[in-house]
């Protein structure tokens, strides 16, 4: 949230701050997240971001997490804004031609080698089915 100062004025970043209140949690620990009965907006940034390990922790964090947050979004009526990375859209296969991604693509064939881009490519699956 620092960061804010410097894009900027610090009135700027006090008025939106007011507004906004930071929950930390643990994933694992979804069920100790106490979430403010007010609460309309839910911006999920949490993952794991590590680019190498067990694939089983980073589907138990990041697609698990993410399930458990869309989860607590349907429970509280709330809108939910899910964070993702340029990771998932960022290597094609040397003989792919449209090596173009957006934020509105998916999937256009792009290589997921690696346990952190798999997953958060699962949880931008279980993201947009959870709006349908």
């Amino acid at each position: 949230m620092t960061n804010l100062n410097d894009y900027f004025s610090e009135e700027t970043v006090e008025m939106m701050l007011s507004s906004i209140e930071v929950i930390v949690g643990d994933f694992e620990c979804m069920d100790d997240v106490v979430l403010p009965e007010n609460m309309d907006t839910i911006i999920h940034a949490g993952a794991r971001t590590d680019h190498f390990g067990d694939d089983d922790e980073f589907e138990k964090v990041n697609v698990q997490g993410t399930v458990d947050v869309i989860r607590l979004a349907q429970q509280h009526h709330a809108r939910l804004i899910y964070v993702s990375t340029i990771s998932v859209g960022t290597y094609f296969d040397i003989d792919t031609e449209d090596v173009t991604f957006s934020e509105a693509d998916v999937y256009k064939g792009q290589l997921l080698t690696s346990p952190y881009t798999r997953s958060k490519f699962y949880s931008e699956l279980k993201s947009i089915r959870s709006c349908k």
